[in-house]
């Protein structure tokens, strides 16, 4: 019976108190979802794509040599102990055209058995000639299937040397497990960097050798990738395959040496018998050459001795001919003269003609005018004097009438002053008199023993005081009538000068004072006119000196041009005469120059036919001797070759392999496993807080639902009812509820989250085909085993302590707290200006202390929770901004050979300091090291500027901390990235060991630690790099910049420096950049699950905690209702207490937050980067402002509970 009671005493506790139940079964389902399914987001990222790479059949190894791979090798990497499976390969690095551009794509021969690619549209090559290219690269082409492309080297040597052809038709479009990102690698062609990949059928590749072997390894197909266990298996077998490198390499070399020796044997038999040829043929020639010199030597000395007789007679008329040139040179040059010198005479005639007539017209005008206006300007003159008296005399008759007229008037002016000064005075010592009288009739009505000291002194004083306030104000009255007098006096005086009234006194001075100011404006116009009559008299008199000046100038120019005309007629008749001169002797000449020609014609001949005869001989020995010189020239290099061949095979030294995981092969492998291993590190540290705020809330419910229902335990208990069963009501309540809430959560929430993140992943991860999220009961067990144990410990506790009551103590509500004045009591400046409500606020708030706390705690948890969400965006997007603009600020490197010769290392410099686009370079060593400290051992990368002043143009040396500390490179000291620094435990002023096997590990002192985002670095300058090792730093890198407007030829200049010689690659900072952005992309909607989440959490704990605040107080909440309180006012009261704790509670959560963020940050960083350590203001403000929205609607839904509350239930006894 008892038990049939209980059952359905449970089941109607349950329906009663729905809405508790369901926020523990919801806020138990979020924290448990967000704990078991951020867990599982790490491990289920690992499957999916674990399940891609064996349905594709990724390769564990791939194996490379510097010298190809033969079937020889590939059948001993098979047989090597941990190898399941091994293939050969073909590939190549080659430019694509697009558009106007050539991108590198690599050609990858398609396997067998290994890196299935899977077709997206068309098929796979089935032949030479056809290939399928990578549907990411095509996205930005115009290339499709069925289009034809022609593919180029890229290094100078032709395409088919390697591939049966270079034109290819495209039959597919695809994707390669090779390449699951958008990194496409690096090459040595083109701009350096590879845009997409080509498969080809095999058939494709003309090669003797393979380049790479993909290698299968034992049993790593059940590993999971990215797990330690495939990395240890792949590790072991990298290691065994490394092992028969140097046997195989060895091999390698020997068969290339014989291959060598055996050419060049057959080289050497051929040389010696085309060496033998040429001997013959030079004994040959050289007696042909004797005869032939013999029978030409007679006939040039025949045509020598006709040559000088012609000769001498050629100079005779030559030096005619000059004389007679130069004479007619020199009479042409006089007659040149003689024109230039008329031409000049006659110009200047005609100027001075002009002029002369110009003067004339002048003067007539001058004249003409002199008599027009020199008698007005007499005239203008000898009136002016006249003017100025009679101006001068009206100014002083008007200076004497105004003089005692402004005297009047001033002295009127001033006595009113001093008249309405009395009066001021006066009125001011009434009302002081009167004042005081009053005072003193109302001190009087008061009895003397009632009266106070300073009224008993006032009384008795004030007849004194009355007095001499009455004696000062008689002499002031006395002074008014005076005044008066004096003011008769002077109105007397103003109506006998004339004047009726003060108004026409002022008039008259306007007037008189008016026409002073007509004087003076006439006395400026009658100076203005005398001084334009003064201009224009000098001015006519100016004209008049100008004309008489031109005049004389004229007359002395007509008597040199007059001078000048007899020279040029006497010059003219001279010069007729020498031309009759010239003419006879150039006749004369002309008659010896007749019979030269008919000599020379004879002599002509002869040589014509000598020449000929020589011309025929040299060329049958010319012929010869080429012969000869390009057989001893072919045999020479014929030679040459062979040795060099002999040295070069003396140089092969035994290849190099390269075994590589998929880690070191494949480009964006190991940023997917650092992609869920970041996922691993939020896993451990966000979801815990998020659960423990859940936990907490769902443990204080469960604690205010025993204390609320004492009185029924009470009951309960006196109807004899055992404890275990009353308190089994409220364990299997709180068993169900968070069970059923926890199966919820591990069903949804391992489910829905990792298959949102890895979806999120899947923007930078497209090509994964299918998303894998399957559930691992350690999470789900972790989780449900916490929130189950939380609730029913808190559960018993509380159970425990109410059954160890009494049931009459139990039967009776608990007493109320005892209320206490509050600190803010005691501030009295604040406290008397609050009203009824706001002090109720405050009492409450304060009084229940354990609510509060808990309301605090619950909102600053999920406050914190979403800034961590918030600053985890703003330190790992910031990254890349931090880095490649205030960090790293050069826009490419050029990265050379060790083994560059001079010659081309200055061709590169050359080139860069030529081109127009390039704003600065310097040079530097990069190398990758290991260096240790006390902590430990790490890699990075150790870099020497060849200029310790210029490196900071490119880089910036300064602590994140403190913007303006800025460091320099010094001689005796280096600088170290910080997060490096970090991870080796080190400050400065400590030091480091850089190890080197060749040169011995070297100690060195840290100076300072500059701030850093991206990969580790340790900066010396070159004297302490050369102090240490004892040599000059070879540098291998040059670092460039391009001017402002200039980012579009960065690539440009990239792919011309990329086809120099000892160039290895070039790395461009805006590629670094971009690949750095979409990866933290993906983090968006990742970082957006965290903020949503504690969102979701932050409106489910602010419900619960209203709920249980309004459920404990509905008997107060009611009593204000019968008090007189109105919906809004009551609302209002508790709405009040609730934003003040969101206030509070938000505060508290920002401080929370941006520790957990220090925390989580640190946990969450990758080795190989380091997270900004600042969160934005806009990040506080947005969580606080989602805390708030959350408050407000959650007031806004326990209005409609605060309406429900029945007034009836305050009137109820309280017993």
């Amino acid at each position: 019976m008892k038990k049939n009671v209980l059952r359905k005493d449970f089941i109607i506790e349950i329906k009663k108190t729905m809405g508790r139940f369901v926020s523990i079964f919801f806020i138990v389902a979020l924290g448990v979802a967000f704990y078991s399914g951020i867990r599982a987001s790490e491990p289920s990222m690992r499957f999916t794509a674990d399940q891609y790479f064996d349905d594709s059949k990724l390769m564990d190894l791939k194996v490379m040599g510097t010298m190809g791979l033969t079937k020889a090798d590939i059948k001993a990497i098979g047989k090597v102990s941990g190898i399941e499976a091994v293939e050969g390969g073909y590939s190549k690095d080659v430019l694509c055209p697009v558009g106007d551009n050539e991108k590198v794509v690599h050609m990858l021969s398609m396997q067998k058995n290994f890196d299935q690619v899977s077709v997206v549209k068309g098929r796979l090559p089935e032949k030479a000639g056809e290939c399928l290219v990578d549907e990411d690269f095509l996205s930005y082409t115009d290339l499709k299937v069925g289009d034809t492309v022609t593919f180029h080297s890229g290094d100078g040597e032709a395409l088919t040397d390697s591939l049966v052809t270079d034109t290819y038709k495209i039959v597919g479009i695809g994707n390669s497990p090779l390449y699951i990102s958008f990194g496409r690698g690096s090459s040595t062609i083109g701009t350096g960097e590879i845009s997409g990949f080509v498969v080809m059928d095999k058939a494709s590749f003309d090669m003797d050798v393979y380049t790479e072997a993909y290698v299968k390894v034992s049993g790593a197909e059940e590993k999971t990738a990215f797990t330690d266990e495939y990395n240890n298996l792949s590790d072991a077998a990298k290691e065994a395959v490394s092992a028969i490198e140097e046997e195989r390499c060895a091999v390698r070399k020997q068969k290339i040496v014989d291959e060598a020796n055996e050419k060049l044997a057959d080289s050497e038999k051929t040389v010696n018998e085309k060496s033998q040829e040429l001997e013959d043929a030079k004994k040959e020639l050289e007696s042909g050459k004797s005869k032939a010199a013999e029978e030409l030597e007679k006939a040039k000395q025949q045509i020598t001795d006709g040559e000088a007789e012609l000769a001498d007679a050629k100079q005779q008329i030559a030096d005619g001919e000059t004389q007679l040139a130069d004479a007619k040179a020199q009479l042409n040059d006089k007659q040149a003269q003689l024109d230039l010198a008329e031409a000049q005479y006659e110009y200047g005639k005609a100027q001075l003609d002009q002029k002369e007539q110009e003067l004339a017209d002048a003067e007539q005008v001058y004249l003409s005018n002199y008599s027009k206006y020199m008698p007005i300007i007499t005239a203008g003159k000898e009136q002016i004097p006249a003017g100025k008296s009679q101006i001068a005399d009206g100014k002083k008759r008007l200076d004497e009438e105004l003089a005692p007229l402004n005297q009047l008037k001033d002295g009127l002016a001033g006595i009113e002053d001093e008249i309405s000064q009395c009066d001021s005075e006066i009125a001011e010592l009434q009302k002081q008199i009167n004042d005081g009288d009053t005072l003193y009739q109302e001190y009087t009505k008061i009895s003397e023993p009632d009266r106070t000291p300073e009224q008993r002194v006032y009384l008795e004083s004030w007849s004194g005081v009355r007095q001499g306030l009455e004696a000062k104000l008689a002499g002031i009255q006395e002074q008014k009538a005076q005044l008066e007098d004096k003011k008769k006096g002077l109105l007397v005086q103003m109506n006998q000068a004339g004047f009726a009234t003060e108004a026409d006194l002022e008039a008259q001075i306007t007037s008189l004072t008016k026409q002073k100011a007509d004087l003076d404006a006439k006395e400026k116009a009658l100076l203005q006119q005398e001084q334009t009559l003064a201009a224009q008299e000098e001015e006519l008199l100016s004209a008049g000196r100008q004309i008489t000046d031109g005049k004389s100038q004229i007359a002395a120019a007509r008597s040199q041009l007059d001078s000048t005309k007899s020279q040029i007629t006497d010059g003219k008749a001279q010069i007729l005469s020498a031309w009759a001169l010239l003419n006879e002797k150039e006749d004369t000449l002309n008659a010896s120059k007749a019979q030269l020609a008919s000599g020379e014609q004879e002599l002509a001949d002869g040589r014509s036919e000598y020449e000929q005869a020589a011309k025929e001989a040299e060329e049958q020995i010319t012929d010869g001797q080429a012969k000869i010189t390009d057989g001893e020239k072919q045999l020479t290099d014929a030679k040459q070759q062979i040795a060099d061949a002999k040295a070069e095979i003396k140089k092969i030294e035994n290849p190099k392999w390269y075994v590589q995981t998929r880690e070191d092969a494949l480009t964006e492998y190991q940023g997917y496993g650092d992609n869920a291993d970041r996922m691993r590190s939020i896993g451990k540290v966000f979801p815990v807080l998020f659960f423990l705020v859940a936990a907490l809330i769902s443990l204080t419910t469960m604690t205010r639902m025993v204390e609320e229902q004492r009185v029924q335990i009470g009951t309960m208990k006196a109807l004899g009812y055992g404890k275990a069963a009353i308190a089994g009501k409220y364990i299997g309540y709180a068993l169900i509820a968070t069970l059923g809430g926890s199966i919820f959560g591990v069903l949804a929430g391992e489910k829905i989250l990792p298959f949102i993140i890895i979806y999120a992943y899947m923007i930078l991860y497209k090509h994964l085909p299918a998303i894998l999220v399957p559930y691992h009961m350690s999470y789900a067990l972790q989780a449900s085993g916490i929130a189950v144990a939380c609730t029913l410990i808190a559960t018993i506790a509380s159970c425990y302590k109410e059954l160890a009551a009494e049931p009459a103590e139990l039967m009776r509500p608990a007493a109320p707290k005892q209320g206490k004045r509050i600190l803010l009591e005691r501030i009295g400046i604040i406290w008397k200006h609050l009203n009824f409500t706001w002090k109720s606020t405050v009492r409450n708030l304060i009084r229940y202390k354990k609510r509060f706390f808990m309301t605090i705690f619950g909102i600053g948890g999920c406050m914190a929770l979403m800034v961590v969400g918030f600053g985890l965006k703003d330190c790992i997007y910031e990254i890349v901004s931090l880095q490649y603009e205030k960090v790293q600020f050069y826009d490419a490197a050029t990265y050379m050979s060790d083994d560059i010769s001079e010659e081309n290392r200055q061709q590169l410099h050359d080139y860069l300091d030529q081109n127009a686009d390039i704003k600065e370079t310097i040079e530097a060593r990069m190398q990758k090291t290991d260096v240790k400290s006390a902590s430990g051992k790490k890699t990075l990368y150790l870099m020497v500027p060849s200029d310790n002043e210029k490196i900071e143009d490119f880089l910036s040396f300064h602590s994140r901390t403190n913007k303006d500390e800025v460091y320099s490179l010094k001689k005796d000291e280096v600088i170290l990235t910080e997060k490096m620094a970090s991870l080796l435990n080190v400050k400065v002023g400590d030091e480091l060991t850089i190890e080197d096997e060749d040169r011995g590990d070297q100690t060195v002192t840290v100076g300072a630690i500059c701030e850093n985002y991206m990969s580790h670095y340790l900066y010396l300058s070159p004297e302490k790099y050369e102090e240490l090792y004892g040599v000059p730093a070879e540098y291998n890198t040059i670092i460039y910049s391009v001017k402002d407007g200039k980012d579009d030829q960065i690539e440009k200049i990239g792919t011309k420096l990329l086809s120099m010689d000892g160039v290895l690659n070039v790395s461009y900072t805006s590629s670094i950049e971009g690949r750095l952005d979409d990866m933290l992309r993906s983090l968006n909607l990742v970082i957006v699950v965290l903020i949503v989440s504690a969102g979701m959490l932050a409106f489910v704990v602010l419900y619960n905690l209203n709920n249980i605040n309004i459920t404990e107080r509905q008997r107060e909440l009611a009593t204000l209702k019968v008090l007189g309180f109105y919906d809004g006012e009551v609302a209002s009261y508790v709405y009040r207490e609730n934003i003040l704790l969101t206030i509070i509670g938000s505060v508290v959560g920002m401080v929370l937050g941006n520790l957990l963020h220090r925390y989580i940050i640190l946990t969450v960083e990758v080795e190989e980067a380091m997270f900004g350590r600042q969160i934005h203001w806009q990040s506080y403000l947005y969580s606080f402002l989602f805390t708030v929205a959350f408050s407000l609607f959650v007031n806004w839904v326990m209005f409609y509970k605060l309406k429900k509350i029945d007034m009836v239930e305050s009137l109820k006894s309280v017993e």
